[in-house]
């Protein structure tokens, strides 16, 4: 039962379009509904993932777990960098407080202080604060600190102005499914040069150059896609 709800959440992530916030549920309907060769055949399909959007390790077939192997986020050192690997989706209004910081696994993070009241840590360009038994539910692990260049460097899109230009670094890993697959279509990737060309009388959306194409970006999918400044880039 866990094994199928987990891939199922995964495959709600990768190939449907339902808010992360709707994962859970729709999971704990279809996890009653996939037989042992449904779920191998997903499985497969899926590329055989070893954990569910969430960070939770899938159960193999055979029972074998990979465990994400990370510690309470409030238990990172401080200004000690780590990654998130896991973020507890149970309570539903914990949760629901995680989602509205916009945390997820793979994200770099960087513990700034911690007191019995508060955590505040930095993340995808953003100060975050918590109290210490949300942050509780944050799973993290210790990263290199030459390995921190894209918390850095990983500014968001929609920060570039009309006029300005950069390269694209890397898309979130929070955009997935068939958002993802289109700003691949529009051409999108690694390397990509953006500018930024005009933006909407009310200040969303903004227009980009892409590739010879103009294309609008909501404010909250340009926050999506992290860039290089030009200038920054030929340095």
């Amino acid at each position: 039962m866990i094994r199928a709800h987990r891939l199922w959440e995964r495959y709600l992530a990768e190939d449907t379009g339902f808010d992360e916030s709707e994962w859970h549920s729709q999971a704990e309907f279809y996890e009653h509904q996939l037989s042992p060769d449904e779920a191998n055949a997903l499985d497969a399909r899926l590329g055989h993932p070893t954990h569910d959007p969430h960070g939770d390790p899938i159960p193999a077939a055979d029972g074998e777990l990979v465990a994400h192997g990370g510690r309470p986020l409030p238990t990172l050192g401080l200004n000690e960098p780590g990654r998130i690997v896991h973020i507890e989706d149970e309570p539903d209004a914990v949760y629901a407080q995680l989602l509205a910081e916009g945390l997820y696994p793979g994200m770099r993070v960087r513990l700034t202080e911690l007191s019995p009241q508060r955590v505040r840590f930095w993340a995808n360009g953003d100060a975050h604060l918590l109290a210490p038994i949300v942050a509780a539910n944050i799973s993290v692990v210790p990263i290199p600190r030459e390995a921190t260049v894209e918390e850095i460097a990983g500014e968001q899109l929609s920060a570039l102005k009309p006029g300005e230009q950069a390269t694209v670094t890397y898309i979130s890993p929070r955009c997935h499914g068939p958002e993802r697959r289109r700003m691949m279509d529009l051409g999108i990737l690694p390397g990509t040069l953006v500018e930024a060309e005009l933006t909407s009388p009310g200040g969303d959306p903004t227009a980009y150059r892409i590739r010879g194409a103009l294309i609008a970006l909501r404010d909250e999918q340009a926050r999506l896609i992290h860039i290089s400044r030009l200038h920054e880039a030929s340095q």
